[in-house]
């Protein structure tokens, strides 16, 4: 059964900038981020989570509607910004000694798979090299919206859930074996979650009412799980692992579950503002690197700051103006 929304789900708008805080430290220095890796790893599921619970529908014509409305704004966002980040990597390989201007077959192929290049990432600056691009998740989402649209009339069947589950345990367990990313994180991050958010809401009156009767069992074993692997992987980058998405989906019915007025406060900063985090936060730190300024330990923190405060900027005064 569709859950009857309210107008915000507070608690998961405050998840969103939690989150959005979280990928930061996964590019950049935090005091203390080493051990907040375990729930960092999980900021982009939850990205897909919140966008694959809100696209539901419980009709399948109308569920297949909102998929292709939001496959077309991803996509336009996903080409417009691959755009704006290869002029202002051309721009930034010009002025800074040591770049070059190679394409080759790897930058080919990595688009292909995952949406990124070094060729449009990468920026060389004597010996440290910056990442700029961070618009994997957006590829990947636009993908994975085609499986889902293909799954709209079977998204809240176990089976499907089953078939879900397997393939992405199959998916990181290659990339266990093998200790890199072989399997593309559309199958470990993307499609996964989309369809669990779906799922999710899909029987959410279920799902709640399971986790309240074992909320603090649930929450407990999913940090104890994903900690553990953690410790188990000697922690490793960003990379997804067999409990993250099970973790992100517990943090999630959480936040959906705790909704209290106190955060109502949250309505009042723009929901994109988490989307232009996830996308300029390492081109704003590469920036406020070339410039010479060193963030030390909280550059996470400062950089997140940062870009939230010129976005909240942008999409609270200027585009009203606009319209």
């Amino acid at each position: 059964m569709e859950r009857l929304l309210p107008e915000r789900d507070y608690g998961v708008d405050a998840g969103r900038f939690v989150f959005a805080f979280l990928v930061v430290t996964l590019h950049m220095p935090m005091l203390g981020g080493w051990y907040l890796l375990p729930v960092a790893r999980c900021a982009v599921p939850f990205f897909y989570l919140v966008s694959g619970y809100y696209m539901f529908k419980p009709d399948s014509r109308g569920f297949g509607r909102s998929i292709l409305r939001n496959w077309r704004k991803w996509l336009k966002l996903y080409v417009a910004y691959t755009a704006i980040f290869l002029l202002v990597s051309c721009v930034l390989k010009a002025a800074v000694p040591g770049n070059s201007y190679d394409w080759t077959r790897t930058d080919t192929l990595s688009m292909l798979l995952e949406g990124v290049c070094p060729f449009i990432d990468e920026v060389h600056h004597g010996a440290d090299t910056y990442g700029i691009m961070t618009l994997w998740f957006l590829y990947a989402g636009t993908l994975a919206m085609l499986v889902l649209y293909a799954m709209r009339n079977s998204v809240g069947r176990l089976s499907s859930l089953l078939l879900v589950a397997l393939v992405y345990v199959a998916a990181v367990s290659v990339n266990v074996v093998w200790g890199e990313r072989v399997v593309p994180r559309l199958f470990t991050a993307a499609i996964p979650s989309l369809f669990l958010g779906a799922f999710i809401r899909c029987h959410y009156e279920a799902v709640q009412g399971v986790f309240l009767r074992h909320k603090q069992l649930f929450v407990s074993a999913g940090f104890l799980v994903a900690y553990g692997e953690f410790v188990i992987n000697r922690g490793g980058y960003n990379e997804i692992y067999y409990s993250t998405v099970p973790f992100t989906c517990i943090l999630f019915v959480a936040m959906l579950a705790y909704n209290p007025p106190a955060l109502s406060v949250v309505s009042r900063v723009p929901v994109k503002c988490t989307l232009d985090i996830y996308v300029w936060h390492r081109l704003a730190y590469c920036l406020v690197c070339l410039a010479g300024v060193s963030l030390g330990p909280w550059a996470s923190l400062v950089v997140f700051l940062l870009v939230f405060v010129v976005s909240f900027f942008i999409r609270k005064y200027v585009e009203p103006c606009k319209k």
